[in-house]
């Protein structure tokens, strides 16, 4: 989230201004599909509705457009966006629930209700695992039954949940703001209880925002260092902290590389940034013609998405490949099913992207 050094609450989730004005956060995935086998999809006492997709096609002057825009899918308050267990989940931010969609068809299959404002979605360990920025909580749901089993606060460690991921057999939480400074919660999947907090920035607030694992740690972008740290998951230490340029955006990771969107906020940096896990340095920085937020990545290609585009970065040159134009803004975003999913709260819809 570039140098957010100093600055409150509102301004420090980079994309997300409004969203804390309206007390309900959602944010990218950590944009890996899962490899766990899917259980068969099951509607809950919701029910399922199908969506109205509407296809679109590549805007008119895209410059090495890299997909095609297949549906835009009707969505309430879309957040965040993750693929697993055969199915695409939506967080419905102030909603409180969770869309459940079948990616063949497109259609809704079920609509989980959660305690709390729904925000970001990970999964892991046979469930989907949701935070609550502002009801500062992490709920569990079951994927083979389509409800929500469990929900726990948050509040001992911290405050202000953001980035989830699962990780080395436990669930790790970015807690954006604390007492008296912010953190990174561990907690235990099976009984969702808080097994460690670790201490993670320099105040008590701009704090850890996302959260990846790859390289066999977990790392987050951290606002009020202007870096992105990493931790090791089997003593809980800080192991590195390595300054960027941008640090509001999403954070993704493999074993290879550490990625960072710099953000669109005022302040921050319109670039994606490259970690090399091997030497904590960033080994390639790459400009953008505006901020990046989300990302998500796969085999082939780093995606991002920015005001009114996607974006394709080839990660064996680091550079840019091309953009596609999208009606709104990305403010989720994962890949599976041979997709890309971007999700936009503004004009309460997902796009769905065939690459090329």
């Amino acid at each position: 989230m570039s140098d957010m050094r100093g600055r409150g609450r509102s301004s420090v989730l980079a994309w997300l201004p409004s969203l804390l004005a309206t007390i309900a956060l959602g944010a990218c995935a950590t944009p890996v599909a899962s490899t766990e086998s899917p259980p068969a999809p099951e509607s809950n006492a919701s029910g399922s509705a199908p969506f109205a997709s509407v296809a679109a096609s590549p805007t008119a002057g895209d410059v090495g457009a890299v997909g095609t825009l297949v549906a835009t899918l009707p969505t309430h308050s879309p957040r965040d966006v993750e693929t697993a267990f055969g199915s695409v989940w939506v967080s419905n931010g102030p909603a409180a629930t969770v869309t459940r969609i079948d990616p063949s068809t497109r259609s809704a299959i079920a609509t989980i209700s959660v305690p709390d404002p729904a925000s970001v979605l990970a999964a892991g360990d046979h469930a989907m695992w949701l935070t609550s920025y502002p009801g500062n909580s992490l709920t569990r749901i079951d994927a083979n039954t389509n409800t929500a089993t469990k929900t726990v606060s948050l509040a001992s460690a911290g405050s202000g949940p953001v980035g989830v991921t699962v990780a080395d057999g436990f669930v790790w939480v970015a807690n954006h703001d604390g007492s008296p400074v912010t953190s990174v919660a561990k907690v235990d999947p099976s009984t969702m209880a808080i097994v460690d907090v670790i201490p993670v920035g320099s105040s008590s607030d701009s704090g850890p925002s996302w959260l990846a694992f790859g390289a066999g740690s977990v790392w987050t972008d951290v606002p009020s260092l202007n870096a992105v740290v990493r931790i090791d998951p089997k003593t809980d230490k800080v192991i590195a902290t390595t300054p960027v340029a941008g640090a509001c955006g999403a954070v993704a990771a493999t074993d290879a590389a550490v990625w960072v969107a710099g953000g669109s906020d005022d302040g921050c940096a319109p670039v994606i940034e490259r970690i090399d896990p091997k030497t904590n340095h960033v080994r390639a920085t790459i400009d953008l013609p505006s901020g990046a937020n989300p990302l998500a990545i796969d085999p082939d290609s780093v995606w991002f998405g920015m005001a009114g585009a996607v974006g394709r970065v080839d990660p064996a040159a680091d550079t840019v490949t091309g953009q596609l134009s999208v009606p709104g803004t990305p403010f989720g975003e994962a890949v599976g099913f041979g997709f890309v999913w971007l999700s936009d709260r503004d004009s309460d819809a997902v796009y769905v992207v065939r690459p090329d």
